[in-house]
């Protein structure tokens, strides 16, 4: 038997470096495979990576800890089970890299080189993305991490939902933030990818299934509501009506459902005091006083580097040069002890200028494209991945959920989940236990 395989090094010239067929098989992050693989039987063995991401899944609404154990898990899983991966060279794989290496340039430009790794290594839950991707896709039951996503965000609910009753019960009416077990942040775009996802699980369920999936997305529309995000309350009002659509001529339950939660999403919105600031700008930037100092010192900074930025490590230093120089003058009563500019956009265009926005700008362009061009494959998979979208770059209007490690993993988990169903084989079925066809020509790799 030969000892060589003929495969040779991805990017390489053809039959010119030779590796040995051993060492092949335990690289699998380096092999070329199609998209589509084969889905196991029920027979098979069990899938440690879809396992592995129902850990993570669980975690999410609970514990930082917690997702960074299932990162590693998941990529030991891949590393073991040496299965094909395949999605680093879609689209989307190709525009997250360009992404990246413009934040590598950034990071090696930065004056404070130790942060800048620091906030380079931040964006450690892509690996849910692309990792969560293909285990999704080649698992049998793919369907097992959206219910344990669900069932865990839907036990957190009980937090803010507390919170809302003892409130009511003390003073009469809602009042203050309810203490989360987690990062808020974390903790609001857990519960609000769990809305979604209690929804998307109604296709095909009795009524009895339904009328519990819509208590659960109601729980937890509550809790979202506990946190005062009001952002994600607003951005997941626009989730909910975007669905209406698709269930108008399918479920009158599920439709009765949706405008009852948009209902009940729209009055706890409107009775956020801090609302009514978005009705004047003059009142928004009175009352925001922290966001508007942020938001006029990430342009300022703009502007003195606007080609490659002041380096990723660097704004929080800047911040603390604004605050000792002018924090009791022209920036008094904000608080400027942050390491970001409560904006993805601008954050980027400081620390990585004109080139990072430009990478940021393609990134979120090609991820909501791809999602369109596939969805008739699996349209609730595509919902999904569209709301995690919109969730993650909707907040960061007013937020930088992009530049937090435990923030991108709300967004790189559900997305994950959604891209691989619409990677899976099309003869597969939603829960993954039909069989794919032999026929090759049938299912072409997405790129």
């Amino acid at each position: 038997m030969p000892i060589y395989s003929h495969r040779v090094v991805p990017g390489a010239i053809k039959n010119v470096v030779k590796i040995p067929a051993s060492l092949w098989r335990s690289l699998p992050l380096l092999r070329r495979p199609p998209l589509h693989c084969s889905v196991p039987n029920e027979k098979s063995s069990p899938d440690l990576r879809l396992w592995a991401l129902c850990f993570a899944g669980v975690a999410q609404p609970w514990s930082k800890a917690g997702l960074s154990i299932g990162a590693g898990l998941l990529l030991l899983a891949t590393l073991w089970e040496r299965r094909r991966v395949g999605t680093f060279r879609t689209g989307i794989g190709k525009a997250t890299g360009v992404f990246l290496l413009v934040l590598l340039i950034s990071t090696l430009t930065s004056s404070n080189l130790s942060q800048g790794w620091d906030n380079f290594f931040g964006f450690w839950p892509l690996t849910y993305m692309f990792l969560g991707a293909a285990a999704v896709r080649d698992a049998g039951k793919p369907q097992l991490y959206l219910w344990t996503f669900v069932a865990s965000t839907l036990a957190a609910s009980s937090v803010g939902i507390h919170h809302i009753v003892m409130a009511y019960v003390e003073k009469g009416f809602f009042n203050g933030t309810a203490e989360v077990p987690t990062n808020i942040w974390l903790f609001t775009l857990a519960l609000g990818g769990g809305t979604i996802g209690a929804l998307t699980l109604m296709r095909g369920k009795s009524n009895k299934i339904k009328v519990l999936l819509v208590v659960a997305a109601l729980c937890q529309l509550l809790a979202v509501f506990a946190t005062r995000r009001r952002i994600s309350l607003f951005i997941l009002a626009l989730m909910l009506a975007a669905m209406i659509p698709y269930y108008l001529r399918r479920s009158k339950l599920a439709l009765i459902a949706l405008v009852g939660l948009i209902g009940i999403g729209t009055y706890m919105l409107s009775s956020d005091l801090r609302v009514k600031r978005l009705t004047s700008v003059e009142d928004f930037l009175a009352g925001e006083k922290t966001r508007a100092a942020l938001w006029q010192i990430g342009w300022e900074t703009y502007t003195k580097e606007p080609v490659l930025g002041t380096g990723l490590g660097d704004f929080r230093d800047d911040l603390r040069a604004v605050k000792k120089a002018e924090g009791k003058t022209r920036f008094a009563g904000a608080n400027l002890n942050h390491y970001h500019c409560h904006n993805n956009f601008l954050h980027t265009m400081a620390t990585s200028g004109t080139l990072g926005l430009l990478a940021l700008l393609t990134w979120i362009f090609i991820i909501p494209v791809w999602v369109f061009r596939h969805r008739k494959r699996n349209p609730d998979a595509a919902f999904l991945a569209f709301s995690a979208w919109f969730m993650l770059f909707g907040a960061g209007l007013t937020d930088a959920p992009l530049y937090s490690s435990s923030r991108l993993s709300a967004f790189t988990l559900l997305f994950g989940y959604g891209w691989g169903m619409l990677l899976r084989n099309p003869d597969v079925g939603h829960n993954g236990l039909a069989e794919p066809t032999k026929d090759a020509e049938n299912h072409a790799a997405i790129t």
